[in-house]
């Protein structure tokens, strides 16, 4: 019974769902496929942050060799669940491409080994690697149950969440400051070329001509570089107000 092929429409083929009349049949298992691929990927989040949290708890703080092993027993039990899972949904998205789900196929995208990555953002709050990195495309969705059935992923959400805020202030402080920079590095190169003006003036009665050329020159040099600077700096403003 397990290997047999059950004559849903995504297995039957496109031309022969007009020549059976079961083209009705066709969103009701596309509604079943969403379900499905819920149901998959609340599996596959579940076992993610139980596995970040084994690896914590457990794994890194196994002081010998008979709990190491049972640490690690549970962590491959967790990995036994998500592949399955992780093949279930890979079957279920295979089906929504015969279905034609366009609409849902822009939501359950492929899952590839980068997602399954356990994250250590909830294990270890200051390990290294984590500032910019994000959650796989999985996580945001909207699945019933997940802040329901596991308290770890309370836990899991309200780091992640709190992360994704803190990132997104220190480069809200970026974008602020580099604003602050480019005007300081212009007028920082027009009071060089300023000073080196003064200069100039300073040693036409008590300097040699060299020493008027050189400042004359630094004068110029500093100038072109504040010119060049607010140039490129106007070019930069002008694509990220295209870009936002």
């Amino acid at each position: 019974p397990e290997t047999m092929v059950i004559p849903l429409p995504s297995n039957i083929g496109i031309e022969r769902w007009a020549q059976w009349g079961i083209a009705d049949l066709v969103l009701q298992e596309i509604s079943l496929r969403e379900g499905q691929a819920n149901d998959a990927l609340h599996v596959v989040r579940v076992n993610l942050a139980n596995k970040a949290v084994l690896f914590h708890t457990m794994v890194r703080s196994a002081k010998s060799q008979a709990r190491s092993t049972r640490a690690w027993a549970r962590v491959h039990s967790v990995d036994k669940v998500l592949h399955l899972s992780t093949q279930i949904y890979s079957q279920c998205h295979k089906q929504l491409i015969k279905l034609g789900a366009e609409g849902l196929l822009n939501k359950y995208q492929p899952l590839k080994k980068a997602d399954l990555k356990a994250t250590t953002v909830v294990a270890d709050l200051n390990s290294h690697g984590q500032r910019n990195s994000m959650l796989a495309w999985f996580w945001p969705l909207d699945v019933e149950g997940d802040s329901t059935s596991n308290d770890w992923m309370n836990e899991f959400y309200r780091v992640h969440w709190l992360r994704t805020l803190a990132l997104r202030d220190r480069w809200a402080e970026e974008l602020l400051l580099v604003g602050r920079e480019m005007i300081w590095a212009v007028g920082f190169f027009i009071h060089k070329s300023q000073q080196w003006l003064g200069r100039m003036q300073a040693a036409n009665g008590t300097q040699t001509v060299r020493h008027h050329c050189y400042a004359a020159r630094q004068a110029q040099i500093y100038l072109r570089l504040s010119q060049h600077s607010q140039d490129s700096f106007d070019r930069t403003k002008g694509v990220a107000e295209v870009v936002e």
